[in-house]
């Protein structure tokens, strides 16, 4: 049995149980499977569908393994885009995988990173941004 597998086990076996905890924060099966399927029928709402690419751009946090079950959940390829390049490499991950969305910080240099570079993209292949995490995002 995979780790895929066994995740997916726990999803639907144990939603009381945590499932990951980044410093003072955590989550349960139960809230990881809501809120992935909440951002899958927000991407669904919107269009994507099964093969459609949505570029990462965020630190390890519970809001990135939202966006990996949800994806899968949708049926997007998740693009994952290192938080430590600079604007020449997240330019050319974006050109190059065709990713319509964007998740990305809510907040500060990272954010206006991205926002930057996909100002700067001359296909305007990037349809939209999206602030995860702080208040007010826009995230499941």
């Amino acid at each position: 049995m995979s780790k895929i597998d066994i995740l997916f086990r726990c999803l639907r076996q144990k939603p009381d149980a945590t499932a990951f905890v980044f410093g003072d924060e955590s989550l349960t099966f139960g809230e990881l499977d809501s809120r992935a399927r909440r951002y899958a029928g927000v991407l669904e709402a919107h269009g994507f569908e099964r093969g459609d690419r949505i570029a990462v751009f965020l630190p390890t946090c519970i809001d990135l393994m939202v966006a990996l079950v949800g994806h899968y959940y949708a049926g997007v390829i998740h693009v994952p885009v290192n938080t430590r390049y600079g604007d020449v490499e997240i330019a050319h991950i974006l050109s190059d995988s065709g990713a319509r969305w964007v998740l990305r910080p809510d907040e500060g240099p990272r954010a206006a990173l991205i926002e930057s570079v996909v100002e700067g993209l001359p296909e305007k292949s990037v349809e939209r941004t999206i602030g995860v995490g702080g208040p007010g995002a826009e995230f499941a």
